[in-house]
């Protein structure tokens, strides 16, 4: 993995665990805010079985309602302020989550790009390396046929009587006619075309004919 896509997958994990943390955040938050609900309509259900109460209470009675009474509307006032903080915070998680995850999938896209990229990268230097490869092996295929020809040309011309000589190139016919038969049934020596590729590559044809050089 190049300096680029660790960089952009270390961005990825952070981008993640930023997300993660502030969807805690949001889950306590909304826990809180439940909560608070609960408390408030609680204390308005309290506060109306108070006010019930009031009619006909005596001195004493009356004066521990309004007592009760301030204590929950104190306590009504405070989860009231703890639910619009909590109700103004979470909109700005909200916003703040979704605009991590919208960076978060470009930057994976990026990370997804690179990759495919480096896989194509890579794909290209294994195949510039077979065929480098193959462009030796058939320069020394085509320096070898050349041997071959070099060598029948030679042991012909050696020869001193002409029925030597035509001997020679009898025997020169045997060798390049068995060798052209095993060139052709490939299949015989156990070789298989190749069927695969784009475009139907197995057609494609390399010349080899017998070559001299360094």
């Amino acid at each position: 993995m190049d300096t680029a896509t660790m960089t952009a997958t270390e961005k990825v994990t952070r981008i993640s665990k930023r997300i993660e943390t502030l969807k805690g955040r949001r889950r306590e938050s909304e826990s809180l805010l439940a909560v608070q609900t609960a408390k408030q309509q609680e204390f308005t259900a309290k506060r109306k079985k108070l006010l019930a109460e009031l009619p006909g209470a005596d001195i004493a009675t009356e004066a521990w309602i309004h007592n009760e009474l301030d204590d929950i509307d104190s306590a009504h006032h405070f989860s009231s302020r703890a639910t619009e903080a909590l109700s103004n915070a979470l909109p700005i998680l909200e916003n703040e989550i979704a605009g991590l995850e919208s960076e978060l999938r470009e930057v994976e896209s990026q990370v997804a790009r690179d990759r495919q990229a480096k896989l194509l990268t890579d794909f290209r230097n294994r195949l510039e390396q077979a065929a480098r490869q193959l462009a030796e092996d058939l320069d020394n295929a085509r320096r070898n046929f050349g041997s071959l020809h070099l060598c029948a040309f030679k042991g012909i011309h050696e020869q001193g009587a002409e029925e030597h000589r035509l001997a020679a190139l009898h025997i020169c016919e045997q060798v390049f006619a068995e060798f052209a038969s095993k060139q052709v049934n490939l299949e015989a020596r156990g070789l298989e075309l190749v069927r695969t590729g784009f475009q139907n590559t197995s057609n494609t044809v390399i010349p080899i004919r017998p070559m001299v050089g360094g």
